[in-house]
Formats: C-alpha cells, structure tokens, sequence
C-alpha cells in the first residue's frame, strides 16, 4: 500500500488479497493485513520512515493510527500476475452475465461462457476493472447493438 501526502510517500507491506477484505470489514484485525507493524518510505529497500516526518505529516507518531489512515486512503500496488488474474476473473463474470441473457437464434439454445469469451476476445471487449460487471454487461449490449429485438438474444434479455 503506498499513501503519497505531504510531498512524501508512505508504505506500509501487506498481504496480497487482505486489503480488500481489511476495506470491506470483513477482516477486523489488522496485524492479518500487514507483513510487518512498520510505515517505510520504500518498502523494496526496507527504508524506514523516520518519527519526525510522522509526526510532522500525519501529526502523530502512533504506527497503528497511521497504518490504518494509509490502509482507508491509500493506492494498492498489484502485481502484474495478480492484475491479470482478476481481469481475467472480471471477463468470466461478463461473459457469464451475457450468456444469461442470449441464446442461439437457431437452435434456442443458450450460448456457451466459452463462446462468449472467445468472441469478446476477438472483439477487442476492453475490460474495465474499476466498472461494476453489471455495468460492462449492459455496454456490451450498447455498443453491439443488441437487446430485446436481436437474434441473438430472446425474451431473457
């Protein structure tokens, strides 16, 4: 997690997948967020931030006051594989949501989630990771065209 204020950054290591859970509620104790109870200004090179740009930034020098300030307000930094996994989580949820809405003109039988992601693909479908899947289902019907009226979808849509 890293917090830029006072013209300086702040860090604090966590768990992958916690602060989520930590931001949501779901998770309450904090020391099951953080790797190590410390703030740094640089993580990678185990930089310390010193007590007097604590207090001078954040008014105070209470570790767990400004773990907690840095955990509500600051940027999550994603590794490259994690990015991708939940992007590629987030297309299985769209696709999941068209498919439940359009079936095959001809047969009337539901399109595969299978078939819907390889046509997404092909299509160049942005996945947006900071839109709802609702909202990216309902655009894919937008920019394609399609809705009650298709011949790809049925009354479900």
């Amino acid at each position: 997690m890293r917090l830029k204020k006072g013209g300086k950054r702040f860090e604090i290591a966590t768990y992958p997948n916690t602060v989520q859970a930590w931001r949501s509620g779901v998770e309450k104790d904090i020391s099951e967020v953080l790797q190590i109870e410390n703030v740094f200004t640089n993580v990678g090179k185990g930089a310390v931030a010193k007590q007097d740009e604590l207090k001078k930034v954040f008014g105070t020098t209470d570790v767990t006051e400004i773990v907690k300030e840095i955990l509500k307000k600051g940027d999550l930094q994603v590794g490259e594989k994690e990015r991708e996994a939940e992007l590629e989580s987030t297309k299985k949820e769209i696709a999941n949501g068209i498919a439940e809405r359009c079936v095959d003109p001809a047969t009337q039988r539901p399109h595969t989630v299978t078939m819907i992601e390889k046509a997404l693909t092909e299509a160049h479908f942005s996945v947006q990771p900071n839109k709802s899947v609702k909202s990216q289902v309902g655009h894919f019907f937008w920019i394609t065209g399609l809705g009650f009226s298709s011949d790809l979808c049925c009354d479900r849509c």
